[in-house]
């Protein structure tokens, strides 16, 4: 596929793909989410919340987005917002909103949805929203809570589903990110503790089968992604980032294959890395040198 340029003049939050890859879904500071044509470049759908903040009148923004592949609210999206609501849309029926939940309590400004996403059965949603250290699965047709996943951080800024279904990958501040059994809510394992990292740990991801672990941090006065043997809990491979003022590591995605990491740092730039020689294999950078605070592979 040939580069696509989505031209955005504001923000985006977050990026998610669809199974297939046709289908990328974006969040921005405006208060909507996008829905493209991955091969065209096209704009299919515009989802607006119309939310406002209610001190400022400014727009709330979507700060979580995924797909909905099964259950009943399948082929739809899912998108979570700035003041603690979490919204589902139709992608087939002119961009209809089916339904909002707030399964985080009255809207605030200060509740940032930082993850927002379905079970892969559509049954139960997972939750979290900024500054708060537990993670909330809730029945989707009730909203009733059925299980917390406490962290031991301060926020949790990032979760992923193993593609069974059966684990769930969270990572937080303070320099830790944990792999969890979602049947009995018990932590499996803790990464972060063997590289002392500081409070600047706010992103993971697992590997499509379960095997691997990747997260960026600040150790050591340096920049760097470290990947882990998800059984073990053993350091697999460590990418060293290089490191200005400008060029803290904000984001980390793993390729299917488990082949490529990619990394996003603050100065717009993003780093292809090889998995198995460490080596990095590209690097691109944004025209405008913003800050990428979002990346991921296309399936």
């Amino acid at each position: 596929m040939d580069d696509l340029d989505f031209d955005y003049r504001i923000t985006i939050n977050e990026v998610a793909f669809s199974r297939n890859g046709i289908l990328a879904l974006a969040g921005s500071n405006d208060g909507t989410a996008w829905l493209w044509n991955t091969d065209s470049g096209d704009c299919i759908q515009c989802f607006d919340s119309k939310l406002r903040n209610q001190y400022t009148s400014d727009p709330v923004p979507v700060t979580s987005v995924g797909f909905v592949v099964n259950g009943e609210f399948r082929n739809a999206v899912v998108t979570g917002n700035g003041d603690g609501s979490i919204m589902l849309w139709s992608m087939e029926d002119m961009g209809k909103l089916l339904r909002t939940a707030w399964p985080h309590g009255n809207p605030s400004p200060l509740k940032f949805v930082r993850v927002a996403m379905l079970s892969h059965d559509g049954s139960s949603a997972f939750s979290a929203v900024a500054a708060h250290k537990r993670l909330k699965m809730w029945r989707v047709a009730s909203g009733i809570c059925t299980k917390y996943f406490v962290h031991d951080c301060y926020g949790i800024y990032r979760a992923v589903l193993s593609s069974d279904g059966d684990t769930l990958l969270t990572a937080g501040s303070y320099g830790t990110t944990k792999l969890w059994n979602i049947s009995s809510g018990e932590c499996i394992r803790t990464f972060g503790e063997v590289c002392r990292w500081s409070n600047c740990f706010n992103c993971a991801d697992l590997s499509s089968d379960g095997k691997f672990v990747i997260g960026i941090g600040f150790c050591e006065h340096e920049e760097i992604a470290l990947l882990w043997e998800a059984c073990a809990g053993k350091v697999s491979r460590r990418f060293q980032h290089p490191r200005n003022n400008l060029n803290w590591l904000y984001c980390v995605a793993l390729s299917s294959d488990s082949q490529f990491a990619l990394t996003g740092a603050g100065d717009g730039s993003v780093r292809i890395w090889n998995i198995i020689s460490g080596e990095c294999a590209r690097m691109i950078r944004s025209a405008s040198f913003a800050g990428l605070i979002a990346v991921t592979f296309a399936p």
